[in-house]
């Protein structure tokens, strides 16, 4: 089986080149960029949503008359629509300008950001219980010091 991107053949090593230039949506007629859109984002279900600020849409009237000898029948018509466009897709989608592009990295910069954070509380905690053995006094100690 010959895997091929834009007309060019790879494999798993060599697909990220061609893969970084796909867009999921090219929205650059719009006139609003979807990074400006509304955004909402669903953790727990794991996907975004982009609405549109902007409302299209039509209204139409018209009137219909029907005429006979001696009397006039006359209808009015009126119809409108609004259009509004919603974009939902999961959370390694980011909105960058007027496009949608994939994340494929597995979210390993969040990973690492958590990991960091979650180092850094370590080091803060165990520096503080290992200050207070060694030098063996405790806030009760303090107090009783002062007094």
């Amino acid at each position: 089986m010959v895997v091929r991107i834009q007309g060019i053949p790879v494999n798993n090593v060599t697909y990220l080149a061609p893969a970084r230039k796909i867009f999921l949506f090219d929205l650059s007629s719009l006139r609003t960029p979807i990074e400006k859109w509304n955004y909402t984002r669903d953790i727990f279900a794991g996907k975004q949503t982009w609405s549109s600020p902007d409302n299209g849409g039509f209204r139409v009237q018209a009137v219909f008359a029907l005429s006979e000898a001696g009397s006039v029948f006359r209808e009015a018509f009126f119809a409108t629509a609004t259009v509004s466009a919603h974009i939902t897709a999961p959370l390694n989608v980011a909105a960058k300008g007027d496009k949608l592009t994939v994340d494929s990295s597995g979210g390993l910069l969040e990973k690492i950001e958590l990991g960091t954070i979650l180092a850094s509380l370590g080091v803060l905690l165990g520096s503080v219980i290992i200050e207070r053995r060694i030098t063996g006094t405790s806030s009760r100690a303090k107090r009783t010091k002062k007094r």
